[in-house]
């Protein structure tokens, strides 16, 4: 028997690796497939890098098929002034005695006694042509909100009971008041530059006693300095205050005021109660009181 061979029909011709298939080339076409996707893996990676700079260090954030890789770039560190370390920041000076912080609350109804200070090369506030431009001074320096109520001037500093409405009407007025009386003692000076030696120092008066020893303290300061060997300062408001105990002794201490209690009152009258009424409670002034919290003698000037 003779083998037999039985041959089944050939699969399709099409599909399968075989020479000429796949897809043709068109032969207007430059660029083949294969680069088409190489220039467009580098357009996604191009998109992926970010920069971000923050407090001086750059960093380069790539980002390739899902994964992140960081690199740091540190650049040159910032120059070692500055900053919080010990020793930083100004230097107080060792002969101030008002330091920068600051300003408490202030209420309408305490009085504030003020000191200005001037700086060692400025002296002389006494003189008669820089006192008369500084009593100007003081009168334009009161309005509605902000009084100048006393004043004492020395050669070197000057003291102020003020009454003010509230804490930002009190540093706009006293900003005004040291201004005008600065161009004032320039003016009559004839120099320029900074008058002050510092901020002023503001003390608020809140009891009755405390204004009484206040106004003592400002209307009398000429005996604490030996400025004036007269029983009332006439360089001072003590001319226009109405608080003086009235003796014989105070008629014969209105001589050393020149005339100085009929010009018009430089400062403004009181308006709360403790600068007009409550200090009261502890005896009106004497003129023969003094800051020193001793009584003083002037044989040589007593009324005859």
């Amino acid at each position: 028997m003779k083998s037999m061979q039985l041959e089944l029909p050939s699969a399709p011709s099409w599909g399968g690796r075989r020479k000429g298939a796949g897809r043709k080339r068109n032969p207007k076409s430059g660029v083949p497939h294969c680069a088409r996707r190489v220039y467009k893996a580098a357009q996604s990676i191009y998109a992926t890098l970010k920069w971000v700079i923050l407090r001086g260090n750059c960093y380069i954030l790539i980002q390739m098929k899902g994964s992140m890789e960081s690199m740091q770039l540190e650049l040159p560190s910032a120059p070692s002034w500055g900053g919080r370390r010990k020793g930083a920041g100004r230097k107080r000076n060792p002969k101030s005695g008002v330091p920068h912080r600051a300003r408490p609350v202030h209420k309408a109804a305490h009085p504030v006694h003020v000191t200005l200070r001037t700086r060692d090369d400025v002296r002389g506030l006494r003189t008669a042509r820089v006192f008369s431009l500084l009593l100007s001074s003081i009168k334009g320096a009161s309005h509605t909100d902000f009084r100048v109520v006393h004043f004492s001037v020395q050669h070197d500093h000057i003291h102020l009971i003020v009454e003010s409405r509230d804490k930002a009407t009190l540093s706009r007025g006293m900003r005004g008041l040291s201004i005008r009386l600065a161009r004032a003692v320039n003016r009559a000076l004839e120099r320029r530059g900074p008058v002050w030696k510092e901020r002023y120092h503001a003390h608020a008066l809140t009891r009755p006693r405390e204004v009484r020893n206040a106004l003592l303290y400002v209307l009398m300061n000429h005996r604490k300095h030996g400025s004036s060997s007269a029983w009332l300062d006439p360089r001072s408001s003590a001319a226009w205050f109405d608080g003086w105990r009235q003796d014989a002794l105070f008629e014969h201490a209105l001589r050393d005021l020149d005339g100085l209690a009929g010009l018009v009152p430089p400062v403004q009258a009181a308006r709360t109660w403790l600068a007009r009424e409550g200090w009261r409670r502890h005896r009106l002034l004497g003129i023969d009181e003094s800051p020193l919290a001793r009584r003083v003698s002037h044989p040589s000037r007593a009324p005859q």
